[in-house]
């Protein structure tokens, strides 16, 4: 190998190299980089050293058949059924007992559900009816009816879309609040649906399936307790790093001034604006999760709110540190 070849496989190796390393650098939470230019900065004023907290599961695992509730096990024969093709219960039956019935996603098992009590109550308005099989469709009416609320609770926790929710590990973007706004919205607009539900026996079929395909799509919750959960145990390795230095500005003017410029132009710029969006994005999402999921999903929402609580306790001690630091010095 020539002299000019080797210098040309060197500086591609380093350009190689240097865009492996961006890239690995880019594909980091945002959270990451922000602390570690924040903390690498107050290392060499400071003297000290901030390394990296270890990470820990925001969520323990999740075993989603222990949260499902037992539905009533109802039946109507398909003989039954056949005689009772002029009410659409027949085509109904059928459906269920298919192969592609039994394996139906959740939103449209939530569906078929409401589409038999629809069917059931045509088909009790019916004067010619057998007084037996009468008697059998008013029992299965009212069953279905009083645990109206145990099929919206299995929907909740079967629908994959909500899953997504609490497993997806989508990176956060620079500004995600349009994102979780755009989540806390469905999420409420789903309550409005069990609602209408649980008043009218009826549901929206093209809205439930719009919002499911929004949900899979949309943000994640897991996503943004991850990156709460970060931000707290960096914020709290900051906050004790300074309060062990027990800095004074009388002994060093010029240090001060460094701290003053880390504190306006990297911590209240970058690090304090992303904070705040991950605050709003998380108290839009718990509120709306509230109503909705306090019945299905009353641990993950304990726990989504217990790590919102430390990530506003976290920043509070922070910015109580820099405080008391700004207010030694005036």
């Amino acid at each position: 190998m020539s002299k000019k070849q080797l210098v040309v496989y060197s500086f591609l190796a380093l350009g190689i190299g240097a865009f492996s390393y961006g890239l690995i650098y880019w594909q980091k939470p945002l959270s990451e980089r922000l602390f570690q230019d924040y903390s690498s900065r107050l290392n060499r004023v400071l003297s000290i050293s901030i390394k990296a907290p270890k990470q820990t599961p925001s969520l323990p695992q999740i075993y989603w058949r222990d949260y499902l509730k037992k539905e009533p096990e109802l039946s109507l024969s398909l003989l039954d059924s056949i005689t009772l093709k002029h009410c659409g219960l027949d085509q109904l039956v059928f459906e269920k007992n298919s192969s592609l019935g039994k394996h139906a996603s959740a939103d449209y098992t939530l569906v078929w559900h409401i589409d038999l009590i629809t069917g059931l109550q045509t088909c009790l308005a019916n004067n010619h009816l057998d007084a037996q099989l009468k008697a059998s469709l008013q029992h299965i009416l009212e069953t279905k009816r009083a645990v109206i609320n145990v099929y919206w609770h299995n929907f909740l926790v079967n629908e994959l879309s909500i899953r997504h929710l609490w497993s997806s590990q989508q990176a956060i973007g620079k500004n995600p609040l349009p994102s979780y706004r755009a989540l806390a919205t469905n999420l409420t607009e789903l309550s409005h649906i069990h609602g209408e539900l649980v008043t009218s026996h009826s549901i929206n079929k093209k809205q439930l399936l719009r919002l499911s395909e929004k949900l899979q799509k949309g943000a994640s919750i897991l996503a943004l307790l991850q990156e709460l959960n970060a931000t707290s145990a960096w914020l709290n390795k900051v906050t004790m790093a300074l309060d062990a230095r027990q800095f004074s500005c009388q002994e060093s003017k010029a240090e001060y001034d460094i701290l003053r410029n880390i504190l306006t132009k990297v911590y209240t710029a970058n690090v304090q604006d992303y904070l705040a969006e991950l605050d709003q994005s998380a108290n839009a999402v718990i509120n709306s999760l509230s109503p909705l999921m306090q019945q299905s999903h009353a641990e993950l929402l304990a726990r989504a709110s217990a790590i919102h609580l430390e990530f506003k306790q976290a920043n509070r001690k922070h910015v109580k540190q820099w405080k008391q630091i700004l207010d030694s010095c005036t």
